[in-house]
This record gives structure tokens, sequence and C-alpha cells, in this order.
């Protein structure tokens, strides 16, 4: 079928309502929607993709209304029967091909909607996923802010006697010994006591790290500098 077989059909259809009384209203009706049809289907030959679907859309309902009125018109007997049956058969085979085109294209637009709702679906798993990972990220971050901060707390806290005590070695927890036995000391005092060599800068670094630690603190200067168990 071409651009002329639906020019000639249409004219076949005036032609046959030009049969009918001059002032029945079907007869003026019949050849409007036989004009849209000719409209439609020229659109089809040669319209754009979204053009023509349109138009076929309309096609396949108005050539059901006109064959419907093909029908009533065929009631009244004002021409043959042969007449009517050839403009029928011929816009029936023209709306069956409609139909089966009018399947195809739901099908494709069906398919269509369906990868538009898949694609949707997966950007908003992936948008999903990227706020997940954008709260855990977050989460992390606060998580080790709190982290930092409890460390900085406990490293604010006074130490423990024992921990401090466990930090000293030997020679310094022998100093405390010595010291918890006497009023006060000077370095010497230590020197004397202690059962290895060592000089006085040594024995000072020593009372240096329990004043530190809060265990000793230093009285006096210079010379008369003593050492004694912090109140």
């Amino acid at each position: 079928m071409d651009k002329y077989f639906f020019v000639e059909l249409t004219n076949q259809l005036y032609k046959l309502t030009g049969l009918f009384p001059e002032k029945e209203p079907i007869r003026g009706k019949m050849r409007g929607l036989a004009d849209e049809i000719l409209a439609d289907l020229v659109t089809v030959l040669e319209g754009s993709p979204e053009e023509k679907w349109d138009s076929t859309e309309r096609l396949e309902k108005n050539i059901g209304i006109l064959e419907g009125m093909l029908e009533i018109a065929e009631d009244q007997r004002w021409t043959k029967e042969e007449k009517f049956a050839d403009v029928r058969e011929k816009y029936g085979s023209i709306k069956e091909e409609i139909k089966e085109f009018n399947k195809v294209k739901r099908k494709e637009e069906e398919k269509r909607k369906e990868e538009e709702r898949e694609r949707k679906r997966k950007e908003k798993e992936r948008q999903e996923k990227r706020r997940e990972k954008e709260i855990e990220e977050q989460k992390e971050k606060e998580s080790e802010k709190e982290s930092e901060k409890d460390k900085k707390k406990e490293a604010e806290k006074p130490v423990s006697g024992g921990a401090r005590i466990s930090s000293l070695n030997k020679r310094q927890k022998k100093i405390l010994e010595l010291l918890e036995k006497s009023v006060s000391l000077q370095v010497q005092d230590v020197i004397d006591e202690l059962d290895e060599d060592v000089v006085k800068r040594t024995i000072r670094r020593d009372f240096n790290k329990l004043i530190e630690l809060d265990f000793a603190e230093r009285v006096g200067k210079a010379n008369m500098t003593r050492y004694k168990l912090k109140e």
C-alpha cells in the first residue's frame, strides 16, 4: 500500500457517500473521518517516528468508527451492498496492518519503559550505595575523632601509682626506697648507697624522672639541692 492507494480509497468513499441522501448527517461525518484517516496514513508514510506512533494510535480507532458507520449506512440500502463491501474490505485490511504495527510498537515501547525503569533502579541503587559509603566514611571519621579525643583524655589522666612505679628502672626504684627511709637526700647520698658506679649527672636524671612522676620534689639550690618524697 502506498499514498496513491490511500488517496484512491478516500475518493472511493466520497463516491459511495455521494449516493447517500444529500441531507443525511452520516454522509458528512464519514467524509470528515475519511479525511482524518488519509492524513494519518500519509503521516505514517512520511512523518517522524513520534508522529507515526501518534498517527497509528488514531488510525486504529478511527477506522473502527468508520467501519461502524459503513455498517449503519449499508443497512439503509441506499446503494448496492457490493460497493460497501469493497470499501469496508480495504479499510479493514489497512486496520489489520495498523493493529500489527501497533502491537510491535507497544512491545517496543514497553521494552523501552522497562529498560528505563531498570536504569532508574540501578541508578537509585548506585546513589544509595554512594550515600551509604558517605555515611560510613563519616562515621569512621567521627569514630577516629572520638578515638583521638579518648587518647588525649587518657594521656591527660594522672598516671596511677602502679603504672608509675612500673615505669621506673631498678636504680630509680632503689632511690625511691632510700627517699622513703630518709627525710631528704642529696645526689652524693644516693651514690654512696648504690652498689654500682654512677656519675652525679645520672642520679640527677633519675631524680628528675621521680619528680616528673610526682614521687619526689626538689628543695634548695645549687650545692644545697636536696630531694624528698612528695607529700
